[in-house]
């Protein structure tokens, strides 16, 4: 109301400014609703699994062009190995030219859910039967994969705590799995498991918190707050325990924890929807939004004279921009008559344009 007052809606600077927002929000809210909402409803129905997976990889090599006929032959060869009966784990040895998942039979070691990988591997995941193998190679902008499930487990979020006993100078690899599995037995026979973690724990972290790690942990996307995956030993003993449960002694790189799993939960799907929207941004939205302009074009018809275009952009001061005032004078005015684009079975000049 003050800006009436002031008279500001009939200030054509204010309103044009004004038109030009109104213009920039509608894209953004277009997209949104055609393209984003729409896939991240899609990947949060998806995230209620997890998927357990192997990859056979041959990566795309540039010399400096892509040879992508190389790759495919060896990516279709060892397709052919598996369709002849050969154990994924032995094609994945002898075929798969990323090392470190070949040495584990082509095994990831992280669960994997929607908003994790890209879509072409991802929708191959969603749509292969668990213990089964995608009957075609897979292609992305990186090389061709054969992508295989070993699990699909419902998601579940798991809060635990641990009792870590290090190795260090004073203590070797056997002392210090003497004095886990003492820890251990008190416990089992009673003793309260934040009281010991207090007292023992070498994890400097979450000992004052009686061994809580503080958050919940998904297989798939890691600690609540930082995404970090526990060590494999570690998360593996985790989700085999029951709610309440308390572990044997388990050995990893850190040294030997007493793990326990306090409580599980499903994931609250709404609270990871943001997280997705990211993961969309940056994953998918460029290409969808591409492919989408594409099609409307076709659909409207909409082509751009690239004569007219051209022979006006020559005429142009490229050093300035269109906040410029007067900056389309040095046009040739003999082109404003010729058609620039077309949409809708009908042409629009260069001058309509300017």
């Amino acid at each position: 109301n003050d800006a009436e007052k002031r008279g500001f809606d009939k200030d054509p600077d204010v309103m044009a400014d004004i038109k030009q927002n109104r213009k920039i929000l509608s894209e953004t809210f277009y997209y949104d609703k055609k393209l984003t909402d729409k896939w991240v409803d899609y990947l949060l129905n998806q995230r209620n699994k997890e998927y357990k997976v192997g990859i056979i990889l041959i990566p795309i090599q540039y010399n400096p062009q892509p040879d992508t006929l190389t790759a495919f032959n060896k990516i279709t060869e060892a397709l052919k190995e598996l369709k002849a009966g050969i154990a994924f784990e032995s094609v994945a040895r002898t075929h798969s030219e990323d090392k470190e998942t070949a040495r584990n039979g082509g095994i990831i070691p992280q669960y994997i859910t929607s908003g994790k990988v890209q879509r072409p591997i991802e929708m191959a995941i969603f749509n292969t039967p668990k213990g089964s193998f995608y009957p075609e190679p897979i292609k992305t902008n990186f090389g061709y994969f054969i992508i295989k499930v070993l699990d699909v487990a419902d998601r579940m979020l798991v809060d635990g705590s641990h009792i870590l006993i290090s190795m260090n100078e004073l203590r070797d690899s056997a002392s210090a799995y003497k004095k886990a599995d003492s820890v251990l037995k008190l416990i089992k026979n009673g003793a309260d498991f934040a009281k010991m973690a207090k007292e023992n724990s070498d994890d400097a972290k979450t000992a004052p918190n009686g061994g809580a790690l503080g958050e919940l942990y998904s297989r798939a996307t890691g600690l609540a707050t930082t995404s970090y995956p526990l060590v494999k030993e570690f998360e593996t003993t985790l989700y085999q325990l029951k709610d309440g449960e308390v572990s044997g002694v388990v050995k990893t790189e850190f040294g030997f924890h007493i793990i326990k799993r306090n409580h599980s939960s499903k994931p609250d799907l709404e609270k990871e929807r943001i997280d997705l929207r990211k993961a969309y941004k940056r994953l998918y939205f460029e290409d969808d939004k591409h492919a989408m302009l594409d099609s409307l074009k076709e659909t409207y018809g909409f082509k751009i004279n690239d004569n007219t275009l051209n022979q006006a952009i020559a005429n142009l001061d490229t050093n300035q921009t269109t906040l410029k005032a007067n900056w389309s004078e040095s046009i040739d005015k003999s082109l404003y008559s010729k058609t620039l684009f077309s949409i809708l079975n009908k042409d629009y000049t260069l001058e309509f344009f300017l």
